[in-house]
């Protein structure tokens, strides 16, 4: 599989030795061969369930490329996070399997070791994955990770099985830095690596093959994408999405209960990717903080579901795959959710959450369909479908209220002896 960028320009592989599909489905990788059993590993299906163990299965993508560069044979591997099934859209993606990224890359590795001088893992793990991959894979080179948005000024250096120091270098996120790895050649191994990042500045001028392909964009979109959604006083920053009560958190669970006319609204925090600036909004703006292809959807939960939801958010106040929510408020409390009202916020109490009560609970298909793990949602019926697209509703809610205003009312609170105790996860 390879993603071509323009037709100037260089076709560029995707690779991945642990993303799969059944043999005979359609987006099978035709060049890259059977999968070995050795990699099969804790392989699970995307939306949820494992694969048999005998399931045949084939590469998404191709595993590995060699090349070879001043007389040097380069072999360059993908892996993907064994976190895949719940992270993707579960509906568009059926069919697709991710595996154990360290029994792939033990199945590889040694093979690609009698092919190549130098292995390059080119990883979306996360730092702390791909030190555990170099813990127990040795025969690795380098580790070029992605996945944590981690930026490593300098590479760090982690020690395989055998003794040796692997470097593990990341780019951090957002396209703010190019990373630049050196490795130093010892005739038949890497001795030594260094490495930095530079600091992208836009303001020094584009690539002139990248701004070409970009103008075509640009004179389609430009006018649609330049359009003024509102004003706003000052930038909405995205730091602190997982962390409770959030601007942009607050708004995005308004929007989607304001539009489908819900009891209660629930937005994951990783779906708003980007802040939102002081001054005009476009609707550019708004497609950068909601770039995904979201459309809303209503179940009907019982007064206990509704808490048990809020109960699996309070566990993840903090962490990754937090939750926003519009229409109730609650105190997150050793990893449940407490003092629970319906029907107001943090600065106007509802009624107390109802048991035996059935609400309607909106929400985005990437949650209906349990991604994040937000399995009650998954499991809610019947589910109310719709073709309306987040980003659209936020649009339109923003121009039909311009005087919106962004900022934290208490809706979730969090109750713990210190804030310290909290940053360290413990309830």
């Amino acid at each position: 599989m390879y993603v071509r960028v323009g037709a100037a320009m260089p076709r560029t592989p995707i690779l991945s030795a642990n993303v799969f599909v059944a043999a005979e489905s359609g987006w099978a990788d035709p060049g890259a061969g059977p999968v070995p059993r050795a990699a099969l590993r804790s392989v699970k299906w995307v939306g949820g369930g494992k694969a048999p163990a005998g399931a045949n299965l084939r590469y998404l993508t191709g595993p590995y490329r060699i090349v070879e560069r001043d007389g040097i044979r380069v072999a360059i591997f993908g892996l993907t996070t064994h976190s895949l099934d719940r992270i993707v859209a579960a509906r568009k993606n059926r069919g697709v399997a991710i595996g154990s990224p360290v029994a792939a890359a033990r199945d590889l590795v040694p093979r690609l070791r009698k092919e190549a001088d130098l292995v390059i893992a080119l990883s979306h793990l996360g730092v702390d994955a791909d030190r555990d991959l170099v813990d127990r894979v040795p025969g690795i080179d380098v580790v070029i990770g992605g996945h944590s948005h981690t930026p490593l000024f300098r590479p760090t250096l982690e020690k395989s099985e055998g003794g040796r120091a692997t470097p593990i270098a990341q780019a951090g996120s957002w396209g703010r830095y190019l990373g630049r790895t050196t490795l130093r050649w010892g005739g038949d191994r890497a001795r030594a690596a260094f490495g930095r990042l530079l600091e992208v500045r836009p303001e020094e001028g584009e690539a002139a093959d990248v701004e070409a392909v970009l103008a075509s964009y640009r004179a389609r979109l430009g006018a649609d994408l330049d359009r003024i959604v509102c004003r706003l006083p000052r930038r909405v920053e995205t730091k602190g999405l997982s962390e409770g009560d959030h601007p942009l958190g607050n708004f995005v669970a308004d929007v989607i209960r304001s539009r489908t006319g819900a009891d209660i609204a629930i937005m994951n925090a990783g779906g708003i990717r980007s802040p939102l600036p002081g001054g005009e909004v476009r609707e550019r703006d708004i497609l950068s903080m909601l770039p995904f292809d979201n459309r809303l959807v209503v179940v009907r939960m019982s007064g206990a579901k509704v808490r048990s939801l809020l109960d699996g958010m309070a566990r993840r106040y903090g962490k990754g795959g937090f939750g926003h929510a519009s229409g109730v408020a609650y105190v997150a409390r050793r990893g449940r959710a407490v003092e629970i009202s319906v029907g107001g916020d943090g600065a106007t109490r509802g009624e107390p959450l109802d048991g035996n009560r059935v609400y309607r609970v909106a929400t985005i298909d990437f949650l209906a369909d349990g991604g994040d793990y937000f399995d009650e949602l998954r499991d809610a019926e019947p589910k109310e479908r719709t073709e309306i697209l987040l980003s659209t509703a936020a649009i339109e809610y923003l121009k039909a209220n311009p005087d919106y205003r962004f900022g934290t009312d208490g809706r979730v609170r969090w109750r713990g002896s210190t804030e310290a105790l909290r940053d360290l996860g413990v309830r």
